[in-house]
Parts: structure tokens; sequence; C-alpha cells
């Protein structure tokens, strides 16, 4: 493959066989009289008609696809279906590796193609056609020499898109395409070098030539199911459909008509719009009326069952999890089960379309030396892992707090179970005049047996610290090595940057929810007793923290990528642990909002004045709440970093006013 050059946003519009095809020089209009006979992808059909009309698959798949392209539109689960793949595929980063003086021109390139709509547009296209359409999509590939003949010289110049209603599968191996222009019905052969055909599931048949059988075709029988229910939903909420006949004995037509058409004159000078009158008709002749049902539905027709059972259908021809498309609603369902499903498919259609989408640029675009990729990350698989290490690091926690094993032990375990990686640890191995100092580090209560992480020292524990300070201080350990973990797998190339988004998303969440409910529970509130509305502030809480992790993750990023030493994140690192104190308290304000505390300012050597401000007053916690004033807040001057203040509970009196505001507010 020939090193690229800059391309031609020029060339790229002037070799392409969608602009030869359609002007002539001198001439701002199509020429040539237009052919609705040779191909039409512009044809509208009646929605009530085009599912039952769509013929079956064939080696020619023109008739077949016009009607596919126009009803997937049209059916909101699948367009749902198609939409969130698609989506998924367009978003995805992508880099290219090795022979990085190739990079720019290459970039440049993806930035110009599709005719300048860039590499996300022409990958959009790319999916949906290959989805709903056997034919599958095309990419005309755009470089030097006659246009009309073999590509010289590789790809230099750009990939326009072509549009699979527009290009007949030939039988001819060096122009296996006959491109059909939609405006004026020309004619043009494509070489087999300038051009790149895709399809899901082409058919082993010769004849075929590798037309194959889309994600839409697979799915079609239910989708004329499910078409069906909901014909009948429309037209019998819209009145187009008649829903009954009326009949009886005892009473003409003519006189039940003037009866009706009285009674609706009485209502309407009454005054009623809603409820009128019951029309009342006397006669000596016994009357029947009767109802002859035309509309209903089967007995035991369950719409939301039948949905359910579609939406799985979908996933199931797509070859994705049902959750992609739509929400777990069925009871019972657990997190476990959702596990499950994604694992079994994972590796599926995603993967399968990245992969075809990776080989195709690789084999057919970029130059030898370059290697093209997509930043594919499975979130789900990443949070069932980082799930797992926390499990495992939990049990093995609480065996080292036991006395059940020491401290080699304990990390010879992490390693073997994979939570830690041995050949990170010994080539990071910090010399001992290196290890940070306890005094400038902030301290913490410890259960009796724990050991902190490195960068956290530990405080003489007081034997007569409660339980639920105990597990408190068990947790906001495990929130440090959560963490540390977390940051070190990026550090070290074990996850994405979009992975350590994820992970510390996941960690946030699940301890800063964890700090509440600790708090909580010293109050006597235990988490299953949460009113609605502490909920709702509960989530406030973890969607603020969350608001930090980009930042993190940016400065992680930066930090790894100017060379640092990883301890410089060791220090940031404090900060998120430092504030699960906070939310300790926020859980307590919640459990006992209308109880004193008196603020104690902590040993630290050079308090910030915000904490000595706050020495010794008296407030609610529902007060301090309100205003933030609470020890470890990064509102305080301090950004509550080295904050070692608390609060105690007080039979003293209330300080008037309220909280002084802090040097951050």
């Amino acid at each position: 493959m020939a090193i690229p050059v800059k391309p031609s946003t020029q060339s790229v519009f002037q070799n392409s066989v969608q602009a030869r095809s359609r002007y002539q020089p001198g001439f701002n209009v199509p020429v040539g009289g237009y052919d609705p006979s040779v191909f039409d992808a512009g044809l509208l059909f009646s929605l009530g008609t085009t599912v039952e009309k769509i013929p079956d698959w064939s080696i020619y798949p023109a008739a077949r696809d016009r009607l596919l392209r126009y009803y997937w539109k049209q059916e909101p689960i699948i367009s749902g279906a198609i939409y969130s793949i698609a989506a998924r595929l367009k978003a995805l980063d992508y880099k290219l590796i090795g022979e990085d003086q190739l990079h720019e021109e290459l970039a440049l390139m993806f930035k110009q193609a599709d005719f300048n709509g860039g590499l996300r547009q022409l990958i959009e296209k790319t999916v949906q056609d290959i989805m709903t359409q056997d034919n599958g999509a095309f990419w005309e590939l755009v470089g030097p020499g006659n246009p009309d003949a073999e590509l010289v010289g590789g790809v230099v110049e750009g990939i326009n898109y072509l549009d699979p209603a527009q290009c007949y599968r030939t039988f001819d191996p060096d122009y296996p395409i006959l491109y059909i222009d939609p405006i004026n019905g020309s004619r043009h052969r494509i070489h087999a070098t300038r051009v790149l055909m895709f399809s899901n599931m082409p058919q082993p048949n010769e004849l075929a030539r590798n037309v194959g059988v889309s994600h839409l075709s697979r799915v079609l029988l239910s989708v004329r199911l499910m078409h069906s229910i909901q014909q009948y939903r429309r037209e019998k909420s819209s009145g187009q459909f008649e829903r009954a006949i009326g009949y009886g004995t005892g009473i003409t037509q003519g006189t039940l008509r003037k009866l009706l058409q009285m009674v609706q004159y009485e209502d309407e000078t009454s005054g009623y719009t809603r409820y009128g009158k019951i029309p009342f008709f006397t006669s000596m002749n016994e009357i029947t009326l009767n109802i002859l049902d035309l509309a209903s539905i089967p007995d035991g027709f369950d719409l939301m069952k039948e949905t359910e059972v579609y939406v799985n259908t979908v996933a199931l021809c797509f070859g994705v999890d049902t959750r992609e498309l739509w929400p777990a609603t069925q009871t019972g369902a657990t997190k476990a089960d959702a596990s499950i499903q994604n694992m079994k498919s994972r590796g599926k259609g995603l993967a399968d379309l990245i992969t075809m989408l990776e080989d195709t640029i690789n084999d057919y675009i970029v130059p030898e030396g370059v290697t093209f990729e997509f930043d594919f990350v499975d979130d789900e698989h990443d949070r069932d892992t980082a799930d797992l290490r926390g499990v495992v690091t939990d049990y093995l926690t609480a065996i080292k707090n036991a006395g059940g094993i020491d401290s080699e032990q304990y990390k010879a375990m992490l390693i073997h179970e994979g939570v830690l990686d041995e050949t990170i640890l010994e080539e990071n191995e910090a010399p001992e005049e290196l290890m940070p100092d306890p005094q400038q580090q902030p301290f913490m209560q410890l259960p009796p047996g724990a050991n902190p992480p490195n960068n956290m020292p530990m405080q003489e524990t007081d034997p007569s610290a409660n339980e639920q300070q105990a597990a408190a201080n068990k947790s906001q350990l495990a929130y440090n090595a959560a963490l540390i973990q977390t940051a070190r797998d990026f550090w070290y190339g074990n996850l994405s940057f979009v992975g350590l988004v994820s992970d510390m998303d996941m960690v946030v969440r699940r301890y800063v929810k964890e700090s509440v409910a600790e708090g909580a529970a010293e109050g006597g509130i235990r988490p299953g007793d949460f009113l609605p509305h502490e909920l709702t502030q509960i989530e406030m809480w973890v969607n603020g923290e969350q608001n930090y992790v980009l930042g993190f993750a940016e400065y992680t990023r930066d930090s790894k990528a100017q060379d640092k030493d990883f301890d410089i994140i060791l220090s940031r690192i404090d900060l998120w642990v430092n504030r699960y104190s906070l939310f300790y308290a926020k859980g307590l304000a919640l459990a006992n909002g209308d109880k004193k505390k008196k603020w104690k300012r902590g040993p630290t050597e050079d308090p910030c004045v915000d904490c000595i401000k706050m020495d010794g007053r008296v407030y609610r916690m529902s007060t301090l709440d309100k205003y933030e004033a609470l020890p470890q807040s990064y509102t305080l001057t301090c950004t509550g970093l080295r904050c070692q203040c608390k609060l105690e509970d007080t039979d003293e009196p209330l300080t008037r006013g309220i909280p002084p505001k802090f040097g951050r507010t």
C-alpha cells in the first residue's frame, strides 16, 4: 500500500463516480433522461401494505431492499435498535498505531471522507445499510489513475459512500459493481480496486455474489407480527376501522336516528359536553338492540408480553444484549441476570461490525506500517471485572483484619487473584527515602489490626471506637484502595481512558452511597428506611461527586503523558478519600437533622481560617448541611484535604445566626 499524500478536497469530488456521472462541464443541471425502471430508491409506499408486499430473499436484492429501506424508518422499535447500534459505533474514537509521520495525512483523509462528511458519517451510513440492506454497503476508493480503470498508488485522495440501492453486483470479478446514477440513470462500471463491499451473513451461493441476509431480513417475520399489532392499535384508537355492527328489532333506523338527534340537541342546549341524557323510547312492541364485535383481539392477549418477546427476538437477530434496546422490566431481573446476558452477547453483533470495519480499513486503506483501531471498551465487562475485584479485595481484607493472614500473604493472594500486578508493584516500589512523610498526611481512625495503604498513614486507634466508626474506617480504606487500583490500571496500560472514567464513576457511586448509609446508620436509619426525597438527595450527592471524575481522569492522563511519577496521583486520590467523612456526616445529617452538633477543631498544625472560625460553634445538623458547613468540605479554605475537625454531640446552647461563609463558597 502506497504512502498517502495530503488529499485534495477537489479530487475527492471530481474523481468520484458519483460526481462524474451527474454533470457535464458548463452545466449545473442533470443531463440525460431519467429511467425509473433501472433503479429507484425514492418511491413511496403505503405503510399499511409495505410489510406484506416485501418480496422473499433473492440473489437480486434491489426490489426487496427498496421496501426494507422504507419500512424500517416507520417501525419504532426496529428504528430505535438501528439508531442505538449505529450511534454507538459512530461515537467510537479511533487510534492510529505506528508510523507517526503518516497520522496527520490519514486524519485529514478521514475528515474529508464521504464528501467532507467525515469518518463518523461514513460509518453511520455503512452500519445502517449493513443492518437493513441485503445488498449491504459500498465504499468508493478515490485515488490517482483513470477513474474508470485500476486504482494506482493506493487510496491517497479519499473515501466516499455509495448508495447500495444504486449498486448492482455484476458477475465480472474485475468490475464487480455497476453504479446507476439515481438522477440521470447513467451507468458506470467500478473497478475492483476502487470499491469495497460489505454485507452481513454473505450467502455461500456462488450466484449470490456475496449478497447477504441483513439484520432486518432475519427479524422480518416478527416485524410483520408487531406491525399488525401496532396497526390494530392505531386504527382502533383513530376510529378508522369498523369496530362493530349494531343491529336490532322493534324500531326502525329512521326512528332511532331521530331519537338520538333529539337527545343530542337537548344536551347541547343544556351545556352538556361529556355526559348527556340517556335516550328513552317507549313502544308497545319489544325492542332489541345488539352489537356484533369486529375489533376485539383474542382472549389472553398481553401487549407487554408480546412486546418483550418481540424485543428479545430483535436483539437475538441483531446480535446484541436485549438491554441495549429495552430496559429489564421482568419481575426478578437481577444484575447477575443482566451480566450473564451481556456475556452471552459479547463478541457478536457489535464486535462483528467493529472487526469488519477495522479489517477493511487496515487491509485496503491505511498504508503498511500503520494500524487502525477503534477504541472499543465493553463497559459492562469492565464493571463486572471491577465488581469482582471489589468482592475479592473485601473478602481478603476481612480475613486479614481478623488475623487469618499477614500483610505479605494478603498481597500475595491479591496478586494470585489478579487484583494486583506483581510486575508493576516491583517496578514501582518506592525507596524508603521517598515514602510519604506521616506528618504531612491526613490521619484516619482505623480498626484494630488494619494496615493503611502507603499514602495513608495510621493514627493510634481508639479502643473504645464504636462498631459503626470501625466499619466506616474499613470502607474508607477500601475506597482508597479501589481508587488507587483503578488509577494504576490506566497508568500501566491495563485500562483505557474511557475505562478509567467508567470505573471511577462506578467506584465513586458505590462508596459515596456507602458512606452516606454508614453515617445514617450511626443515627439509627437503615438504607431501606430512606424516604423518596432522601434517596433523591443522595443521588444528587453522588452526581455532584461524579462531576469531578472527568477532571481527575484527564489529570491522570496528562500526568502520564508528561512522564511524571505515579505518586503525584496519590495526592489527588487523598482528596477523594478524605471526602468520605463528608458524606458520612451528610448521612448522619439525614438521620439526625435536628440534633445539635459542636464543631471541634482537629490537631492540624496549621489550620485554615474557616476551621478556626467554626471551632466551638453549635448548630443543628440540618443547618450545617444546608450551608455546607461540614468538616472535610471542599468549600473550606483548606479544601478539606488536611482537615481533621469533627462534630461532637453537645447540650450547649445553639450559636446564634447562620454559619459563616467559607473561603471557597
